[in-house]
This record gives C-alpha cells, structure tokens and sequence, in this order.
C-alpha cells in the first residue's frame, strides 16, 4: 500500500477508518539554502497537527573514500569529519528552524544526524525502512544524490532491491501551487500511487485530485477500467467525488504529455508508479531506467514528485 510500512496490515484503503498521523522521513542535505524538502512541506501541508517529520542529515565520512598512500593521516581524517558532522548539525538546525517558521509544532519535529556508513543513498534507503514512514522526501541535493545513483546502478545489487517507501523528490517547489496530478496505467504500481495520495490527501481538503490516463493504445473498456480501479483507490480512503477529476488523452509520448499536463495546469505534485504495465520481473531493479517514470523525473520542474513501487 502507498500508506506506508508503519501501519497496521489490511486492505487497500481499510485505514480511513482509522485517525492516522502522517510521519514523513525529510533527508536534509548540507546546502541550507537549498532547503526544496521543507519548503514543499511547508507550502504543501496545511492540516500540519496530523504530520510528523523526522529530518535526517547522512554526513559525509572521508574514511569511506581514502584508502590510497598520500591520503590525509588519522588525525587529519578526524578532523574532517568532525567538519561534516558540524555542517549537518547546522543543516538540520536551519531545515528545523524552516519547518517550524511554517507552522509545524516543535515537539513534531526530530532530528538525527548520523555519519555515512554506506553510501548516502543506501543509508537513507535502510534508515526509512527502519522507521517505517509514509515517505521518504528529498529536495534538490537528495535529487542530485538519486540522479547519480540511477546513472551508475544498472549493474548494482542496490537497484535490484525494491524501496517500499513512496519517494517524494522535491524541485523548486513554489508557494502559489496546489493539488495533485495522479498518473495512472493500472499498474499496481499506479494504484499503489493512487491508494498512498489519497491517504495523505484524505486530511488536507485544500487540495483537488486530477486522475490522468495517457492512452497511446487499447480499448474503451480497458481505459474504462483503469479509470474506474483508481478512482476506488482514492474512494477508499474518503476523498470526495467533488475533489476528483479524470482526464485521458491519447497521446503516443505519455512523459511529454504528462510535463505539459502538469506545467500548464500548475500542479504541485505529480504521482505515478515507478514501473510501466508491461516491465518484466527481471527489470523491476532498475529504478527509472528507460520508463515514464524517469523521463518525468529528468524533466519535471517546480513541483514535487510523488513515486510508488
């Protein structure tokens, strides 16, 4: 489900019956003044009582990278990373201070700043898993820092590892936008998307739902079908017929389609699966590689993206 793993096992959409808060992982990066995450939380939320975030720095360790003769002595290393473990201290410090200029209690706010024990994005990756949280969200540098991983993960083990938790990654979000553009092939990985916007849209009215189907091909009945299980989806988790719109285009380049959609129609965020209909199993691994979904990703501006396994 696209709740995320810290709730109690049931059906898709069974956990509107209960008064669920929603605990977001906000990864922070030493660049204060590129603070994307937070100001996506800060301009996006409104009903903030209902939202924990735990903010997460990964400080950079210089013993992960100096093995060589020439490499600076243990002292030097030390000192390094004392340097890296400052910078996050600061970091997290100003994305605090940011969150709670918006509006958000400081007792639902926590911070942890931990040395690298992997690579940043594997150490994100199993701290998430561990704390069970609806999202993971990362602003310009954990865009940067994922952009990087896609290009070198083809033959990784990492990429052939599912992340259960949605992916909120955060680009030049901007205050005046609103509602959700949810894009949908009736994959599971789609409705995934779908049933995991409507549970953190079920508190936050402000906000309207377009539901989009790019047909480049198929029957009315199949585009008939695909609408109506993602529209149960958002059902499901109380969302008002009133606040959904459905939209389907015919259109052979579903990523351009789904930019343009979004730009002209001033979406905050833009939902989607991480997996086309069609993948194989063997492929499942490969993160973005050659799907919408990643075309989106490169592309995609001033919003957040919302992406579900």
């Amino acid at each position: 489900m696209g709740t995320g793993l810290n709730r109690p096992v049931v059906q898709p959409g069974k956990h509107k019956m209960q008064k669920l808060n929603k605990h977001f992982l906000l990864a922070v990066s030493d660049d204060a003044s590129l603070q994307y995450g937070a100001r996506f939380l800060g301009y996006f939320f409104h009903n903030r009582p209902e939202i924990r975030v735990d903010l997460l720095n990964i400080a950079y360790n210089p013993q992960k990278t100096m093995a060589e003769p020439g490499d600076p002595t243990p002292h030097q290393t030390t000192h390094m990373q004392h340097a890296s473990l400052e910078k996050g201290k600061l970091a997290l410090q100003a994305a605090r201070e940011k969150l709670e200029g918006y509006g958000f209690a400081p007792d639902s706010l926590k911070t942890d700043l931990r040395m690298q024990t992997f690579s940043t994005v594997q150490d994100l990756v199993s701290y998430g898993r561990k704390g069970l949280y609806d999202s993971l969200v990362l602003g310009h540098r954990g865009t940067s820092m994922l952009e990087n991983l896609v290009q070198d993960s083809i033959s990784s083990k990492l990429m052939h590892q599912e992340c259960e938790i949605p992916l909120w990654i955060c680009r030049e979000p901007v205050r005046a936008k609103k509602n959700i553009l949810i894009c949908t092939d009736g994959s599971q990985a789609s409705l995934g998307a779908a049933d995991h916007a409507g549970f953190i849209l079920s508190g936050e009215p402000e906000h309207d739902i377009t539901v989009l189907h790019v047909a480049g091909s198929g029957s009315q009945a199949d585009r008939e079908k695909i609408m109506n299980s993602t529209l149960e989806r958002l059902q499901d988790n109380n969302i008002d017929q009133e606040r959904i719109t459905t939209k389907s285009l015919d259109r052979a380049d579903a990523a351009r389609t789904i930019l343009d959609y979004a730009r002209e129609n001033s979406f905050a965020v833009i939902a989607m699966g991480r997996t086309e209909r069609n993948k194989s199993p063997g492929r499942l691994g490969r993160f973005f590689m050659g799907s919408v979904s990643e075309k989106v990703f490169k592309h995609f501006r001033q919003a957040s993206l919302w992406i579900h396994h």
